[in-house]
């Protein structure tokens, strides 16, 4: 059904939605919102979606996880955890397609 909404979209509606949701954090937000499936509690997501569905990594990565930890969210999903230093339990997201699979819809 989504897909066939997606078709039905002009390639410049498409690509203005594209850009709507650059960050994982907006995508995973259409995903809940389409497929009614929370993201978990206090959980942050942080990180830009190219145009092939990679994820990279964004630039200040440790000081937003602080800023995180003082706002009390307990997991991060993110590009390259290993790189990364929290208290935090870090996920590792590569990809728009592994996004899906936290959700089990892809």
């Amino acid at each position: 059904k989504e897909r066939k909404a997606m078709s039905s979209l002009s390639k410049r509606k498409r690509r203005r939605l594209f850009l709507a949701f650059q960050s994982i954090a907006n995508a995973a937000a259409l995903i809940s919102a389409l497929h009614d499936k929370p993201v978990p509690p206090h959980t942050v997501l942080f990180g830009e979606i190219g145009l092939s569905g990679e994820i990279r990594q964004v630039s200040r990565a440790d000081a937003r996880l602080k800023e995180a930890e003082k706002l009390g969210f307990a997991q991060a999903w993110c590009v390259l955890p290993s790189l990364l230093k929290a208290a935090m339990e870090l996920k590792s997201i590569a990809s728009v397609q592994e996004l899906l699979q936290r959700f089990n819809v892809g």
